[in-house]
């Protein structure tokens, strides 16, 4: 005899007129176990009188199994509700690889609302169908994920959130068991996606990506990656406006700098290659060709009255990334007039 049942013989002895009874005989308390179950199944309509006669009136294998009472199956055993030979209405099943169902049947099937629990702690709280999480329901697992939201046929489908245990979270639409549709991805780091999903792929022509600093990108994804045109705004206050590849700048692209400079042209290998133009504040110009962010070869310096020098140039590669204005005129080793 188990000492659920145990306790609960106790209760049956202990209590009158159907009253509840959480001390039965000497004072001795329900262990935290039994309260949970019974807790469970009073939440459902049904007393401990009914968990008892689930468990003390057990069917033979000739016996045709109607009403209230218990059977061991070849996986396991059965407490519950039946109706001609199937377990039908609301039942608890020990199976034999440990894990526990308590919750709906229909027949012989797990429908309804239930909670099924696994030896490693893994538990699915949620409704069926048909054998399957089906509807709304929370599933957390042993590791410390944990998914809430729509179910369909065993996989995530329609609107939930699942929460990562290194405190990651992705809070959208699911298809077929993948992020698939509008969706918020939150970094533990405090890094924050929003836009569409393809697959558990980021995929967009306008997404935002926001990271705690302040810097802020607002344009196309294409499978994880910032790809196509797109607005990248540094809390420094410069700006990049153009054409990404791969999550690097590449391609046609203006780059606005926060004291008023600007630089029209071409990146590649997120930094300024091939032909551009830099612009000062005042309005003088440069336009010749750049190499790994800076001026390289032949150009020409013009000013806003007009005036043109040719220049060749050899400068130092560098990031243009919050960059100070740059000068006009540089040393001789790095600049020769022509």
């Amino acid at each position: 005899m188990s000492a659920m049942t145990g306790h609960l013989r106790e209760l049956a002895r202990s209590t009158r007129n159907g009253d509840w009874n959480w001390k039965p005989l000497g004072g001795r308390t329900l262990s935290s176990a039994t309260c949970s179950e019974l807790q469970f199944w009073e939440s459902r309509s049904r007393n401990w009188k009914w968990v008892l006669q689930c468990k003390l009136s057990a069917f033979t294998e000739t016996q045709v199994k109607s009403g209230t009472g218990a059977f061991n199956e070849s996986n396991g055993a059965y407490e519950g509700e039946w109706i001609a030979n199937n377990k039908e209405g609301l039942g608890k099943k020990a199976f034999t690889d440990k894990s526990i169902y308590m919750g709906a049947w229909k027949n012989n099937m797990k429908e309804g609302h239930g909670v099924y629990t696994w030896q490693d702690n893994t538990k699915y709280v949620g409704h069926w169908k048909e054998d399957k999480y089906h509807g709304f329901g929370l599933k957390s697992w042993s590791d410390g994920d944990q998914f809430e939201g729509c179910w369909k046929e065993d996989k995530k489908h329609g609107k939930g959130t699942y929460k990562w245990s290194n405190g990651d979270k992705y809070d959208g639409d699911w298809e077929e068991d993948k992020q698939h549709g509008r969706g918020y991805f939150i970094w533990a780091t405090g890094v924050q996606y929003a836009g569409n999903f393809k697959e558990n792929m980021r995929n967009d022509t306008m997404a935002t990506l926001s990271w705690p600093n302040g810097d802020k990108y607002e344009g196309g994804f294409k499978d994880n990656m910032i790809e196509g045109e797109g607005r990248y705004c540094h809390a420094s206050g410069d700006q990049y406006l153009g054409e990404w590849k791969a999550s690097q700048r590449h391609g046609r692209a203006t780059y606005v700098y926060q004291y008023g400079g600007k630089f029209i042209g071409h990146f590649e290998d997120d930094e300024r290659n091939g032909p551009g133009i830099f612009v000062w504040p005042d309005g003088d110009r440069f336009e010749g060709h750049w190499k790994h962010g800076s001026r390289y070869g032949s150009g020409r310096f013009v000013s806003k009255t007009g005036e043109i020098i040719p220049q060749t140039w050899n400068e130092a590669p560098h990031s243009n990334y919050a960059e100070f204005m740059p000068q006009k005129y540089k040393d001789d080793d790095e600049m020769e007039v022509a």
